[in-house]
């Protein structure tokens, strides 16, 4: 119904006061004392923002901290950090002159603050942030694309055991393990663009999987981004898609007691062709504990890989924590399995015992 109020009434001019007029008229002691009806269910779940929180728990339990940076940035940040400045979109009334560039990944930012905190005298931390990425090559639905991301990067003055590379790696699956998804790191072999790739070291960077699912990456830095954001030796950095932590993301599992018998720590060392990898090794180490029983906890962690620069041959040390919940075991029970671990090592790789 199109009702036009008269010209003498300026007082009406939005439908809720031709309701109020009518109500007037009416009577309001005549109308229904009754509320109208509506919907009582309740909003649904934000998947997205629930994640986000649940990251926020988890890396702070780790002793990370989360910044806010500004999404836009200056051109000198984007070419440090080794991106394309032709890919960002550019601003034509920037509130300033230092941001007049739509960041294309987080790491930059997060890079920019790390010498300023070692300068504050802080000798090891890890800073993340969740945010967007954008670049103006990627379309959906022709609208620019945008990238829920989590970066995160370590830097520590003093070296620490391990390449920084481990640290990072640590972090990062520590974070998936709380999430409930399933991680596997393989070589890089995809190229990633959209994540910053460009900063990352490839001989010393690899993928971040679930299954089949690529989660991100995780590495340490070129030596040009190292100089040019005056970064500590040692640091590292990683890059995942939210989008694609939370499709892997399962249900939160049940709680298992810690067990009331102590653990036990053996390192083992490999000596293996270059040609052969970590994860060939590492895989055969998850087969070789599959075989023993399920009141058994084991966990397998790198401790370093070492490669002379004047030899073919790599050398490769495992850790291995197994505890029980049935009783305490022994040094023996546990030398048995490496035992059996270095067998199948030296049948299947040729790997030999340091």
């Amino acid at each position: 119904m199109n009702i036009r109020a008269p010209f003498w009434r300026t007082d009406i001019e939005l439908p809720e006061d031709i309701v109020e007029e009518v109500g007037r008229l009416y009577g309001f002691e005549n109308l229904p004392r009754e509320l109208p009806p509506r919907s009582a269910k309740p909003a649904p779940v934000n998947q997205k923002l629930r994640l986000k929180r649940k990251i926020r728990e988890i890396m702070k339990s780790l002793g990370a901290n989360e910044v806010l940076t500004y999404s836009f940035v200056h051109e000198k940040v984007l070419v440090r950090s080794g991106q394309n400045v032709s890919d960002a979109f550019k601003l034509t009334n920037a509130l300033s002159p230092d941001l007049q560039y739509y960041r294309l990944s987080l790491m930059p930012s997060l890079l920019d603050k790390v010498h300023m905190n070692i300068k504050a005298g802080h000798d090891a931390f890890v800073l993340y942030e969740l945010g967007k990425g954008h670049n103006k090559n990627d379309y959906e639905e022709d609208l620019p694309a945008e990238t829920d991301l989590l970066e995160m990067v370590y830097a520590s003055k003093q070296i620490g055991q391990g390449a920084a590379f481990y640290q990072m790696r640590r972090i990062v699956e520590q974070l998936a393990s709380d999430l409930g998804v399933s991680v596997e790191v393989t070589p890089l072999t995809d190229k990633m663009a959209d994540m910053g790739q460009v900063m990352y070291n490839p001989s010393r960077t690899a993928l971040v999987r679930s299954g089949e699912q690529i989660l991100g990456l995780v590495g340490e830095f070129e030596r040009s981004v190292t100089k040019n954001f005056k970064l500590p030796s040692y640091s590292a950095g990683a890059s995942l898609r939210l989008s694609a932590l939370q499709a892997s993301a399962m249900p939160t599992s049940q709680y298992q007691p810690l067990s009331r018998y102590p653990s036990v720590s053996q390192d083992i060392s490999l000596k293996v062709a270059e040609s052969v990898t970590y994860g060939d090794l590492y895989k055969l180490a998850l087969d070789v504990t599959k075989g023993y029983s399920s009141d058994l906890a084991i966990k397998i962690s790198p401790i370093s890989i070492y490669q002379p620069p004047s030899e073919q041959k790599k050398t490769v040390t495992f850790r291995f924590v197994v505890t029980s919940y049935e009783k305490t075991l022994t040094d023996n029970e546990v030398s048995k399995m490496l035992e059996k671990y270095a067998e199948r090592a030296k049948l299947e790789c040729s790997a030999s015992v340091v």
